[in-house]
């Protein structure tokens, strides 16, 4: 007999339902879903994040309790409580209802042009939701929370700790939701791909989307530290290393997964980007996993493994997932040393 708390995954389909699998059941794999409701997501859910045991006050007697948070196109964050029965069906169940709008974003200027006073026009917009493309809780804060929406903007977030045990009514679903976001961080004229948080440094964060280069910024001092120029297009993914340092890795429109060493740069000449901000040259230690170029094959997702840090996943268009072996990408010296080296980074080349 297969336990259903063994192994579980998700499905998100465009439709804004959620609809939860268990892998050690093969006769009947459907756990639980949520279709369409006012509760629910009503457009595509574009970000699933299970939470761990310990965090956001996620401790519960009952075994078969599960916490997850899912981000979607319609601007809701949705905090949800799993129930997995062992005597009776199991349950789904909504917990509480972030929502991002358009005033979390109109404080800032748009990068690389003027700001925009509101007409009366725009000013009826301020309440409409704002789709979230990508999504980063803090690996160092449970309650940090980074979010990239399909307008251009990045902002910084506050996860509000739910009562995992306290269900929303329907009373409270019909009521407006409150927004999680803390500040703007940096505002774009088109979608934002991907966001990436350090694990080895709680300021720096990683934007990508549709426009050249990957955007470093310190999030402490809410600046842009640089722009890395990948030469490779566009950037769908981003992740940081999550065994040096020092390493991003990114996959791009041109089917390329690179590794760049932020600590180590050539000393070639900076320049201004389109937006005004300091790019800089491409580092010298540089890895490309996948060289083969290939623009009709774009790389849409990466994934570092959580018990072994140096295989890491890749996905692409045409459907076909790699794995690669990380463990020989190593940057010499001393991880005191390499833990200096990437905080001067971030406190020094912004200046």
């Amino acid at each position: 007999r297969h336990s259903l708390s063994t192994q579980k995954t998700l499905s998100l389909v465009s439709a804004g339902e959620l609809v939860i699998w268990t892998l050690s059941n093969e006769l009947d794999s459907r756990v639980s879903a949520c279709g369409c409701v006012e509760g629910g997501h009503q457009e595509t859910v574009n970000k699933v994040v299970w939470i761990p045991r310990g965090d956001f006050n996620a401790r519960s007697p009952v075994l078969t309790e599960h916490h997850l948070v899912t981000f979607g196109a319609d601007g809701r964050i949705i905090c949800w409580n799993l129930q997995l029965g062992h005597s009776k069906a199991s349950a789904l169940n909504l917990v509480k209802i972030f929502k991002i709008t358009g005033r979390d974003q109109l404080s800032a200027a748009i990068e690389g042009q003027y700001a925009l006073r509101l007409n009366p026009g725009v000013a009826e917009n301020r309440d409409r939701p704002l789709g979230i493309s990508s999504a980063e809780f803090s690996p160092h804060s449970p309650e940090g929370l980074i979010l990239g929406t399909d307008s251009g903007g990045v902002l910084v977030a506050q996860f509000q700790v739910p009562d995992w045990s306290a269900l929303q009514t329907d009373m409270e679903c019909a009521h407006a939701y409150p927004s999680p976001v803390k500040y703007v961080l940096a505002r774009y004229a088109s979608p934002i791909h991907c966001v990436a948080w350090s694990p080895f440094h709680r300021n720096l964060v990683g934007i990508a989307g549709a426009f050249p280069g990957i955007h470093l910024f310190n999030i402490l001092e809410r600046t842009q530290i640089c722009t890395i120029d990948t030469n490779e297009g566009q950037v769908f993914t981003l992740r940081f290393s999550s065994h040096e340092p020092c390493f991003l890795a990114c996959g791009s429109e041109r089917g390329v997964v690179t590794f760049f060493n932020l600590c180590d740069f050539n000393g070639g000449p900076e320049h201004e980007d389109y937006t005004g901000s300091r790019s800089i040259p491409v580092p010298t230690n540089r890895f490309e996993l996948k060289k083969q170029k290939d623009r009709a094959n774009p790389v849409f997702c990466m994934m570092f493994n959580d018990k072994t840090d140096s295989l890491l996943a890749v996905g692409d268009q045409a459907g076909s997932v790699s794995v690669y072996n990380t463990s020989t990408i190593r940057s010499p010296g001393l991880l005191s040393d390499k833990l200096l080296k990437l905080e001067n980074f971030v406190n020094s080349v912004s200046s």
